[in-house]
C-alpha cells in the first residue's frame, strides 16, 4: 500500500509539472491549459461532439463547454450543428489550428523528451508499457473515473 500511495504522487507531481510545462510554451498562442488536449484529439479523431470530447477527456460538462468557448473565441475550433441530432453541436477544427498543429505536436513532444531524458531505449520503453498498464488498470477501475458523462 506504501508504494502505491507514492506512485500516485508522483504521477500528480509529473501531471502538475506538464501542465506548467505546456501552458507557458502555448501560451503566445493563447492556449490555455488542458484546451492542447481537446486540440490533440481532434487532431487524431477530427470532427467529434462535445460530449464525445468530455467522456474520451473524462472532462466534466461544463469545464469542457468552457474550454471550448474559450477554443472558439481565439479561432481554433468552431461549432456546427450535427446533421444526425438537431440539439447537439459538432467541433470542428479551423485552419487557425491545423497551422499551429506543428507547434502543440512539438510542445507535448518536447515535453516527453524532457521526461525520458537520461533513460535508454529499453526504459523508455518500459516506462511506457508499465505507464499503459497503469491506464488500463484505470480506466477499468469501478472507484474511478466515472463523471455526469457516464
Amino acid at each position: 500500500m506504501q508504494n502505491e500511495r507514492h506512485i500516485s504522487r508522483y504521477i500528480s507531481i509529473i501531471f502538475r509539472h506538464s501542465q506548467l510545462y505546456i501552458y507557458n510554451r502555448l501560451k503566445k498562442y493563447n492556449i490555455g491549459r488542458g484546451q492542447q488536449s481537446i486540440l490533440l484529439v481532434l487532431f487524431e479523431h477530427g470532427i467529434m461532439t462535445q460530449e464525445q470530447l468530455a467522456k474520451e477527456l473524462k472532462i466534466d460538462k461544463a469545464n469542457i463547454a468552457r474550454a471550448i468557448d474559450k477554443l472558439e473565441a481565439e479561432g481554433y475550433v468552431k461549432r456546427e450543428r450535427s446533421e444526425n441530432d438537431r440539439r447537439s453541436y459538432n467541433i470542428l477544427l479551423t485552419e487557425k489550428a491545423y497551422g499551429r498543429k506543428e507547434d502543440i505536436v512539438d510542445v507535448v513532444h518536447s515535453w516527453s523528451e524532457s521526461l525520458t531524458k537520461d533513460m535508454s531505449e529499453d526504459e523508455k520503453q518500459e516506462a511506457l508499457r508499465l505507464l499503459t498498464k497503469m491506464v488500463d488498470n484505470a480506466r477499468n477501475s469501478d472507484l474511478c473515473c466515472k463523471t455526469e458523462n457516464d
